[in-house]
């Protein structure tokens, strides 16, 4: 699996569990729905047209 920056632009996965996968990799771990790692931005797994994708939770 190649190396993902999240806040580039968005990398489609095939499947929400290929991006949840990715995330714990990352040291993020899920909470109500909410993907949190200290001092990295919260982030949510979306499912869009093309495929799932991780995208920065707005405030």
């Amino acid at each position: 699996m190649r190396a993902i920056t999240l806040s580039s632009e968005p990398y489609t996965f095939e499947s929400f569990f290929q991006a949840e996968t990715y995330l714990e990799k990352q040291g993020y771990h899920c909470e109500n729905e909410r993907w949190i790692c200290d001092g990295e931005p919260n982030v949510s797994v979306v499912a869009n047209g093309h495929g799932v994708q991780i995208q920065p939770i707005q405030h």
